[in-house]
């Protein structure tokens, strides 16, 4: 049998024998947490790596205890054996010192009772001389054994290559990169762009390893200028816009090409097609091509389907065009080399092509990747049953334990959206009317958005915390809220706020993210107390900017997704897509490309009717422009001649101001007083 789906092989073994360190050690990633205290790992953590061609998801565990009596551990053993009861094989790891004798027979039967291969890691062999013996492990009775090191990487060639061999015994291929769309950065290793240190007085402070990563004014540089932007789509008909190579009568549209042509008008996009079909033909068609703002007809094209450069030229003049604007979308090689030539913009059209992936490559932008959504928040506000409740599914252990979740966990989650476009369409474009009007048609397409969501460790303050796994994991939390996108602020309802509120939320404001803040345990605060709860928050909080607050009840919410009970007149904290919402607009807020000329009115009103005060025994300040110099977060500079100048509470005004004229109320903002010496400003 050749199967098709990713092998998953789970890393399984008693507490502290090194699952967490191979799981790290493969996939040249800091994973999991690894501290010498056992039971470091509660929940599940992932990863992948590939091997000889094969494309491999690994699940690290949390140890196997017989008879667990802790509460924590008791749901630590239901989610390591749920994990190795959904894998396709298991690499049992253990310790070199380990007694194989002292294993139990319980956790021994278990294992063997779910007819699972499994292979014997002898672990922690540091000296090729101190070899084990596999004798010793063979009444395990796996299907292989290896001496290992996790700490130098001794062995770890030979265990992968066992569990390719295993794997292919099992029917997996190994040629699943030419299926997988891999994700980015999965064969780099990874780049730690920031570095967490902890002070005497227990505050963290961020470094960037890259110093000159960020762009300065001061250095002469002029800011990176995009190429101009596609403001034309031009899109062969037959064969792209529609499937056949002949236009007959009830043709329909290809559905993948007409949505990205109504997403690209919507946005601004002029469209317009060619053909080479009769013109009579057309006319009949013109519902189906009602969206585009013109085209023209090639009786000269060639049997063979390639265009001419003077067939080029004319829809580039007919239309008043500019080629470098233009994008020609063409499913014929050769006419697309041909329009390259002639300095347009071009799509090879093939069935399987991303077209919105491929305008976004033509107009120099990234593509948009699934954005990273971060619950943060001291211990047992609930952020472990809010991660649970948005997925929709029990992943995460939840305990009224402060301080159960001792990782960042994550997890993709696809959400179905029905997206809603409008666009203005000529109703005489093919009907000849001159006086027909132009109409504004609706049109609506269910889409598919991902997102990361992240649950995080419980952040207590330093005398609360041992300095060991907690520790480590506090670290990698706020290293975490570094790379993250949108930082949800998870806070209690039913408790007032305390000073560590106010500290997780300085985290969210100096990593310059997309903040939601959601008031959890809805259900156990009375509707009278709320405002009581928001004067106390905005008295508090002020220095977030953020004025919306998302009350949820995380636990009733999961309770009625597993149960699909939800319906309009569940209670509104059970109802998370407002949450959704927030998290959407604060992505749109963090990305957002403003006009210059919106900037520079900006800059002119400031000029004139906001000018810097004139300090004591200082010059009369001298400001030169408002320049907005990259998204994500938005970041501003504000040029002046000397810095000295301009009291440090202007830079507040500046961004109080800066929010209200361009509506920034769910995502961090810079702005940055700069002194340049020249008054000229490159644009």
């Amino acid at each position: 049998m050749i199967r098709s789906q990713v092998p998953t092989v789970a890393f399984i073994g008693l507490p502290n024998s090194g699952k967490s360190s191979l799981l790290n050690r493969l996939t040249g990633k800091k994973t999991a947490i690894i501290a010498k205290e056992a039971h470091t790992t509660r929940d599940l953590n992932f990863g992948e790596d590939f091997w000889n061609g094969m494309y491999i998801k690994f699940v690290d565990t949390g140890g196997l205890v017989p008879d667990p009596e802790d509460k924590i551990q008791k749901e630590v053993q239901i989610k390591s054996w749920s994990a190795i009861s959904e894998a396709d094989l298991l690499v049992w790891v253990i310790d070199r010192k380990q007694r194989p004798e002292t294993i139990s027979e319980k956790i021994l039967n278990r294992v063997w009772k779910t007819g699972k291969p499994f292979l014997v890691a002898i672990n922690k062999v540091d000296d090729p001389n101190l070899d084990v013996s596999e004798a010793d492990f063979a009444f395990l009775g796996g299907k292989g054994f290896v001496n290992m090191s996790c700490n130098i990487g001794y062995g770890l060639d030979v265990l992968m290559d066992l569990i390719v061999e295993n794997l292919l015994l099992l029917g997996f291929k190994q040629d699943f990169e030419k299926e997988l769309i891999i994700p980015e950065g999965t064969k780099r290793k990874r780049d730690r762009t920031k570095e967490v240190k902890r002070k005497f007085d227990g505050t963290y402070v961020v470094f960037d390893h890259d110093k000159k990563s960020y762009h300065s004014v001061n250095d002469g540089q002029e800011p990176i200028a995009s190429d101009p932007l596609v403001n034309n789509i031009i899109c062969d008909l037959t064969g792209v816009y529609f499937d056949s190579k002949t236009l007959e009568k009830g043709l329909i549209p290809n559905q993948d090409v007409f949505e990205f042509l109504v997403k690209a008008k919507a946005s601004g996009k002029s469209l317009y097609f060619l053909s080479s079909s009769n013109y009579d033909n057309i006319l009949d068609f013109s519902q189906q091509l009602e969206i585009f703002d013109g085209g023209i007809h090639l009786p000269l094209e060639t049997a063979d389907g390639k265009l001419q450069a003077m067939e080029l030229k004319t829809i580039l003049a007919k239309f008043q065009l500019e080629p470098n604007e233009t994008v020609l979308i063409d499913d014929n090689s050769s006419n697309v080399f041909l329009a390259e030539k002639l300095d347009y913009k071009t799509i090879l059209y093939k069935k399987d092509v991303d077209l919105l992936s491929e305008l976004a490559k033509c107009e120099n932008k990234k593509v948009a990747t699934a954005p990273k959504i971060m619950f943060l928040g001291k211990p047992n506000v609930g952020k472990s049953s809010l991660f649970n409740a948005m997925v929709g599914k029990q992943l995460q252990i939840v305990t009224d334990i402060a301080g159960t979740t001792m990782s960042v966990n994550d997890t993709v989650v696809e959400r179905k959206l029905v997206e809603k476009y409008k666009i203005p369409i000529n109703t005489g474009l093919f009907s000849g009317d001159d006086d027909a009007e132009i109409i504004e048609k609706e049109f609506s397409f269910e889409t598919k958005k991902q997102y990361i969501l992240l649950d995080s460790v419980g952040i207590r303050r330093p005398g609360q915390r041992t300095f060991g796994a907690e520790d480590f994991a506090t670290f990698r939390t706020i290293e975490t809220a570094h790379e993250a996108d949108i930082l949800c602020l998870v806070l209690d309802g039913s408790q007032s706020i305390s000073h560590q509120d106010q500290v997780v939320s300085g985290i969210a404001q100096q990593a310059h993210k997309g903040v939601v803040i959601i008031v959890n345990k809805a259900d156990l605060v009375p509707s009278t107390d709320r405002q009581k709860f928001i004067h106390e928050f905005e008295s508090k909080f002020a220095f977030l900017k953020v004025k919306k607050y998302l009350w949820v009840s995380a636990k009733k919410s999961l309770e009625m997704t597993l149960n699909q009970e939800i319906s309009t007149e569940a209670p509104n904290y059970t109802k998370l897509d407002e949450i959704w919402n927030s998290i959407d607009s604060s992505m749109i807020e963090r990305e957002a490309e403003l006009d210059p000329e919106q900037v520079r009115k900006l800059f002119n009103y400031i000029h004139k009717k906001k000018f810097p005060p004139k300090l004591r025994n200082k010059k009369k300040p001298i400001i030169y422009d408002l320049l907005y110099v990259q998204n994500k977060p938005p970041t501003f500079h504000f040029l002046v001649k000397d810095i000295t100048t301009i009291h440090w509470s202007y830079s507040r005004f500046l961004e109080n101001l800066i929010r209200q004229n361009f509506d920034f109320q769910n995502t961090e903002i810079i702005v940055k007083v700069r002194s340049i010496e020249q008054k000229k400003v490159i644009r």
